[in-house]
């Protein structure tokens, strides 16, 4: 029997380039060890001030594209580098659920998360200590 290697710590960094279905296929794979982590930026929209972010995702669902057309790289980019607009990378909260978009249009739907020395929460309470502050992932 061959055997199978590590899994690495680096492998559990989400990268939003990837389906949603493959990012929560991983989340639930990787909790609790090494556990998925994603890097998001904090932009208040009133001072211009950013802050970097880190989140462990702990329970996710994927969201399909409702456009796949909609979806398609910019023809101004440099081969293999989409350019993404600032909209479209924008995280937000629809009920008790925070969605972040995927290049490939669908979104991964957040269902529990833990900030840096944070116990476990839902996004609803992540979101409401952001203060007004707009959360972006990151390009």
């Amino acid at each position: 029997m061959p055997a199978v290697p590590k899994v690495a710590a680096e492998e559990g960094i989400l990268d939003f380039a990837l389906p949603a279905r493959t990012l929560h296929n991983k989340v639930r794979a990787f909790v609790p060890w090494p556990g998925m982590r994603a890097s998001f930026v904090a932009k208040d929209p009133t001072t211009g001030d950013v802050d970097n972010l880190s989140l462990k995702i702990l329970r996710t669902k994927p969201r399909p594209a409702v456009s796949p057309s909609s979806s398609s790289p910019s023809s101004s980019s440099p081969v293999g580098h989409a350019v993404i607009p600032e909209e479209v990378q924008e995280v937000r909260v629809e009920g008790h659920v925070m969605l972040i978009p995927c290049d490939d249009g669908s979104a991964l739907e957040v269902l529990e998360l833990q900030p840096e020395s944070k116990r476990p929460m839902v996004p609803k309470q992540f979101w409401n200590g952001l203060r007004n502050r707009k959360l972006y992932r990151p390009a």
